[in-house]
């Protein structure tokens, strides 16, 4: 059973070397209990200290080998046997922490537990508490990931999305919509009239940077992060300041944003014990683990849980539980909504619509995990035909952040960046604004962007430097909330103006903590921009997964070879393609009059090809609908038939090459005029063998009998040289179909070979036929024979007789 280990103070003293190097690696360890009191050694005495335990380095370097092995093999954590608890002590507290028994690759075990979102490996005597549960994926990526479901485009269910879908009209929400009365709020200004919401996903990013980011990631969606705000809203109380949460007050960078200080929130519901909602805990399905990166929103987030918790109907922290919460709040922003109380506090309504974005996303988790249970159908069921989701009370959000995204330009975003480097930046405004003099309008329009960018990136770094602080949540968190609350609170205005800014931004943020994590310090004049924004971003995108070599002879070998062979075997793949490919050339699309044989012959592929793709978009597109997102089977059969489309193209490109090869066989039979002069169906099969091995290796079959090029053909043929078995169906076909250039067009490549191969089973089996009929023959010869020989025994024998 791992347990906390006991370090010394030497040992804490390599611990902080540790820490001065990598200011992000979390590691404690309690000191001895006869040393409880001594405090840890003094900052500048770190270095003086030279005697350190070598056995117990050797050990907390082995543990951190087993972190790095563990952390590449991340996958055994699912199935891994219950391990115990880790005790773990932060901030004089301890916490112990259920954890799973891993078995390392080099046949070591390890105890691995998450806490926070963070992993807990122990090994045994000593722990570690490592980086989040899934590495920060790029920083390109965490940004387009939380703006897709900033603005409700990306969902559940694990596909790829691709910005293909057409605009449609969907009803208004139900609840969210102010009354006649409510039109108009405090300063006169209308609210939107119920009106067809276009939901047309926002293709603001590379699609496939979309698909499967982990919501927790810094700058992505579940980083829900929080500022100060002013008072509470209306649906939620105050509390005396001798309640436990008064303590809650905002930190001094917490507050930069409003003059106004956070209240303290109020509960006056009964709290269960915490024993009891501990237990409750263990045994629940999926826990609502909402991880918020603000103080203050955490306890604006804990006053309405201990709100809800007695109204509650299912078991605490349940999925039913969750989807109870998710409901309440909806109907308290609601609330706010119509009767225009969130003016009074914009930041708080955003606050509040932010966890409940999280709430949504922790829901869609526990749905799509094997962790829920079939009795939960009917809850799941329910939640996906209400979908209370924060996206009702923004109307065309995805539309309004592509609009913003698409104006980016990220070449003079780079080049404002190489502007900037190495100078202040009142010496690149004075630069810029030369330029702007000096220049031609064109170029004097861009400089006049980078001098506007060049403003927002000087406040982003006035931001950035007041927010370097020490703090529990870490920076690019904390900058992040406060840039996601900016956008919720420009798209409360009907006609948002400040959006272009603060999203631009958000990219300088990124920059700043991408620099400075590779060692460059926010004082000097210098940053890097990371591999993702630069012109060689598509080096650093994530392609889907290719087909493996199993896949792809599943789908091209063994698939044709059963067409050919005339297997029974039902072969989706092949009999869609060459029924589509039939269907086109006998109804073409494209007017073909007037074009060659050879355009005529491709064209059919071509359309083929065409209708393919227009399969695969539209389904790209249905997965960003949310009708088909709210249904976990709807989805995941349109991520098949998504798969199932491009197999498709891929075996289609295998065919149109081979089609190809046609074309340039039968232009060279027609030019040599090729003639097989064979008077049986035998003699062509062979001599189309023997004309396709001496038109495709005309020296080396100069000098081999006919036997040594038949054996060379069937050698190359079997090791799958499909030219040379094309070359050879081709010569017999025309040969014995007695070809006319007329019908050149209407030659299919896979149908040649079929008949090809018919022919030769047809042959085979004609053969065996007659050997089996001489054989008969020769059979009742033999007894003719024998009958005979008898007959003139018994005549000879009677002659005999007589003559005695």
């Amino acid at each position: 059973m791992p347990t906390k280990s006991q370090g010394t103070s030497k040992l804490n003293n390599y611990y902080y070397n540790l820490n001065r190097v990598y200011n992000q690696q979390y590691v404690n360890f309690p000191p001895k209990q006869n040393t409880s009191s001594q405090n840890p050694p003094a900052w500048e005495n770190v270095y003086d200290n030279t005697e350190e335990d070598a056995d117990e380095k050797l050990k907390v370097d082995q543990l951190f080998k087993y972190v790095k092995l563990f952390k590449k093999n991340m996958a055994s954590f699912t199935a891994a046997p219950p391990g115990g608890n880790i005790t773990v002590t932060i901030a004089d507290a301890r916490h112990s922490i259920p954890c799973k028994k891993i078995a390392l690759p080099n046949g070591d075990s390890i105890y691995v537990g998450v806490m926070e979102d963070r992993w807990v490996v122990s090994d045994g005597e000593r722990y570690h508490i490592d980086d989040m549960v899934c590495p920060p994926a790029p920083w390109l990526d965490g940004m387009a990931y939380f703006l897709g479901h900033l603005a409700g485009v990306i969902q559940v269910y694990h596909a790829i999305r691709m910005p293909f879908a057409a605009a449609r009209d969907t009803s208004p929400p139900k609840a969210a919509l102010p009354s006649s009365s409510q039109r108009y709020d405090a300063h006169k200004r209308p609210f939107p009239l119920p009106a067809q919401v276009p939901d047309t996903p926002a293709p603001f990013i590379r699609p496939h940077l979309l698909f499967n980011i982990p919501s927790f990631l810094p700058g992505a969606y579940g980083a829900t992060l929080n500022i100060a705000g002013p008072a509470l809203p209306s649906p939620w109380h105050r509390v005396p300041k001798r309640h436990i949460l008064a303590f809650a007050k905002p930190l001094s960078h917490d507050i930069y944003t409003s003059p106004s200080e956070y209240a303290e929130p109020q509960v006056q519901a009964e709290i269960p014990k915490k024993a009891e909602v501990e237990h409750q805990k263990e045994e629940a399905i999926c826990e609502t683990n909402v991880y918020i990166s603000n103080h203050v929103a955490r306890a604006l987030y804990t006053v309405i849980k201990r709100q809800f918790i007695p109204l509650a109907k299912q078991k605490i922290y349940s999925l039913g539980w969750m989807i109870e919460l998710n409901s309440f709040i909806y109907d308290k922003i609601t609330e706010m909504y119509n009767d225009a109380t969130y003016l009074n506090d914009r930041h708080q309504f955003v606050d509040i619509i932010m966890i409940k974005k999280n709430i949504e996303k922790k829901i869609e988790d526990c749905i799509n995990s094997d962790i829920k249970n079939n009795a939960e159908e009917d809850l799941i069921k329910s939640y996906i035909q209400e979908q209370k989701t924060v996206v009702d009370f923004f109307p065309n959000f995805n539309l309004k952040l592509d609009e913003i995204l698409q104006g980016v330009n990220f070449k003079t975003f780079r080049e404002l960046i190489d502007l900037k480097n190495g100078i202040s930046y009142d010496d690149a405004k004075k630069n810029l604004v030369q330029l702007i003099n000096e220049s031609a309008a064109d170029m004097a329009s861009i400089y006049k962007e980078q001098l506007y960018m060049l403003g927002i990136m000087q406040h982003a770094q006035q931001t950035y430097e007041k927010l370097l602080v020490s703090d529990s949540i870490p920076l690019i968190d904390r900058l992040i909330y406060f840039n996601t609350r900016e956008i919720y609170l420009d798209m409360l205005d009907e006609h948002p103006m400040h959006l272009r800014r603060i999203i631009l931004k958000r990219f300088f943020y990124y920059i700043f903590e991408y620099s400075r994590k590779n060692g460059l310090s926010m004082q000097g004049n210098y940053l890097i921009i990371p591999g993702e924004l630069t012109e060689y971003r598509s080096l650093f995108d994530r392609p889907e997964p290719p087909l493996s070599e199993e896949e792809i002879a599943e789908l091209v070998a063994h698939q044709i070879v059963d067409y050919i062979d005339g297997s029974d075997k039902y072969h989706p793949h092949i009999d869609r393609v060459t029924r589509d490919i039939e269907y086109f050339r006998i109804n073409p699309i494209t007017n073909l009059v007037g074009q060659s044989w050879v355009e005529i012959s491709i064209q059919p592929y071509k359309e083929t090809q065409n209708i393919l793709d227009k399969s695969v978009e539209v389904n790209l597109a249905r997965t960003e609908n949310p009708y088909y997102q709210q249904n976990p089977q709807w989805m995941n059969e349109l991520v098949d038939q998504i798969k199932y489309d491009k197999e498709c193209v891929l075996l289609l490109s295998f065919l149109e090459k081979v089609q190809h090869y046609l074309i340039d066989i039968v232009s060279e039979h027609q030019h040599e005029q090729l003639i097989l002069g064979s008077n049986s169906d035998e003699q062509r099969l062979a001599e189309a063998k023997l004309q396709a091995t001496i038109m495709a290796f005309p020296g080396e079959t100069r000098l081999m009998t006919k036997q040594d090029i038949l054996t060379k053909y069937f050698n190359k043929v079997t090791t799958g040289d499909i030219e040379l078995l094309l070359r050879a169906a081709i010569y017999w076909y025309m040969d014995y179909y007695q070809t006319s250039a007329e019908q050149l067009s209407e030659l299919n490549s896979l149908f040649i070979i079929k008949q090809f191969q018919d022919a030769k089973k047809q042959i085979s089996r004609d053969f065996e036929t007659r050997s089996a009929e001489n054989f008969k023959k020769i059979f009742e010869l033999k007894c003719l024979r024998s009958l005979i020989h008898r007959v003139n025994f018994m005549t000879n024998l009677s002659i005999i007789r007589n003559t005695l």
